[in-house]
């Protein structure tokens, strides 16, 4: 009851790192040249001196021979971008920004100035401003695959995922090695697959479409059951949809029925050898995924389409060295899958190859509180806290987890903060009102006890709001309430036991 949609942001990955120092130095090497054919011997000097500073990590003193520079010449540009790129080495990225944006002014679409204004705005979190630049660096250079690497996680950061994945795509054939493309890849198609399914689901809710993706998602998570009554329920509504077949024999032979899976196989018609442009059913059966995105296709066939591409993005990436990366989608799988302690292993090994990564470190808490290890999670959840005061979420955990460790008094405070940020979480409510219940206080619990009653399917709201009544002496609302609590867990019960039915596997019809 306590699933919602967790936000999610990139990570900086120190393979991208050294591809920076490496432009660094190739650019500050150029930058000699021309200092050499155009200074003075002494100048010339100065210039070495500096690059070879920077190539030995001596930032600092390799900037003061810059500053000086610049100040000698301000009207330089090609000194300005040298200072700026030796700040940003040292990790002064506003410093970097401000002479980035001044060389521009002396020479605009100087490429080193955009590339390292837009790096710097990157590194600063400020992936929307450091986009524009970066795209300039890709158009005049488009084999510059550090840009573009940049230019992607930057869109993907703005929650731009169709043009970021473009980009990964083109990055992941000059850099098939980094697992930041493969990382970038398989969070955009699964972002956009999530997307079409929503589309879908306002289009055509209940339809054969959208029983087939429920099917496709349980078998992902490898709850055959569940998935063949999807499946089932998608060919009674519409029997002629393609693929639901091959997913039925699929589950026959995953659950030790060969001899049935060959009788779905049969039933499924078979793709034409070539496929005409409109024909997305065929073009997903010859995994010709990015064609079928580029026809108009529909949203269930999109949704396949991403959700097949971010499957061989993953597996590309699992193919590497083991990575952080690697580690945090294989967490996230395992969290949408409800397996939060196995999650908790993988947050924990992706934060070992990347220690104090904020993204990893709120993975790992909310994946400790959803496995109920509550002592371990809010302490975590704390120092999320300290770093976003206002957030409602991290409020609405902390307090949580306060009240599952029998702390009503302490978890009071926060969850009254989490709903006055965000009146909406019906789920931050219910527990205020629980909250106030354990300490005895029915007439403070009683109106957010209602607030979350349209939340309430197996009827626990209604029994604490029952108590609640109780607790102010208001026996016969205590009593109607109980009632309607009796009649909600008798259909739950009931909804319950005709999904165990609808989920037996059984032989074809």
């Amino acid at each position: 009851m306590r699933g919602r949609k967790r936000t999610w942001a990139d990570a900086p990955g120190n393979m991208l790192m050294r591809r920076i120092r490496l432009i660094v130095i190739v650019v500050l090497s150029a930058g000699l040249v021309l200092g050499l054919a155009a200074q003075s011997p002494d100048r010339a000097r100065q210039l070495k001196q500096a690059r070879e500073l920077v190539a030995a990590g001596k930032t600092d003193e390799a900037i003061a021979i810059y500053a000086a520079l610049v100040k000698q010449s301000p009207a330089d540009p090609s000194l300005r971008v040298n200072l700026a790129i030796s700040q940003f080495k040292a990790g002064h990225y506003a410093e970097t920004i401000a002479h980035c944006r001044k060389a521009l002014e002396q020479r605009p679409g100087m490429i080193p100035a955009l590339l390292f204004l837009g790096a710097a705005y990157a590194k600063l979190g400020r992936p929307a401003e450091a986009v524009e630049p970066l795209r300039k660096v890709v158009v005049a250079r488009p084999k510059e695959r550090n840009a573009r690497l940049m230019l992607a996680e930057s869109l993907l950061r703005v929650g731009k995922f169709e043009e970021a994945a473009e980009h990964f795509r083109a990055a992941s054939s000059m850099l098939p090695r980094s697992p930041r493309v493969w990382y970038g890849l398989e969070r955009c198609y699964t972002v956009l697959a999530e997307a079409e399914f929503e589309r879908l689901a306002r289009l055509a809710p209940g339809s054969a479409y959208i029983e087939a993706l429920l099917g496709d998602a349980r078998m992902e998570q490898e709850q055959y059951e569940a998935a063949f009554a999807r499946y089932r329920r998608a060919l009674a509504l519409d029997a002629g949809l393609t693929g639901v077949h091959t997913a039925l024999a699929e589950i026959y032979e995953r659950t030790g029925h060969p001899d049935w899976a060959a009788v779905e196989r049969k039933r499924e018609p078979a793709a034409p050898a070539d496929c005409r442009s409109s024909d997305l059913a065929c073009l997903f059966a010859h995994e010709q995924f990015l064609d079928l995105l580029r026809a108009n296709g529909s949203a269930f066939w999109k949704k396949r389409a991403y959700d097949r591409l971010a499957e061989q993005a993953f597996a590309k990436l699992a193919a590497l060295p083991d990575s952080a990366e690697l580690h945090e989608l294989k967490a996230r799988r395992l969290d949408s899958a409800g397996s939060y302690t196995a999650a908790v292993n993988e947050w924990t090994k992706a934060l070992a190859l990347s220690p104090g990564n904020a993204v990893l470190n709120q993975g790992l808490a909310t994946a400790l509180f959803h496995a109920r290890d509550y002592e371990a999670a809010l302490p975590l959840l704390e120092k999320l806290l300290e770093q976003k005061p206002d957030s409602a979420e991290f409020l609405f955990l902390c307090g949580d987890a306060l009240l599952s460790l029998k702390r009503p008094r302490d978890a009071t405070g926060y969850l009254e903060s989490s709903v006055e940020r965000d009146p909406t979480n019906l789920f931050a409510h219910a527990e205020l009102g629980r909250a106030y219940l354990e300490l005895g206080d029915g007439a403070r619990a009683i109106p957010h006890l209602l607030t979350a009653l349209p939340a309430d399917e197996d009827g626990t709201r209604h029994f604490e709001l029952a108590r609640a009544y109780r607790m102010t002496g208001d026996t016969k609302r205590a009593k109607e309430t109980l009632t309607e609590y009796s009649r909600l867990r008798k259909e739950a019960a009931e909804r319950e036991r005709e999904r165990e039915r609808r989920r037996r596997v059984v032989a074809p019809e």
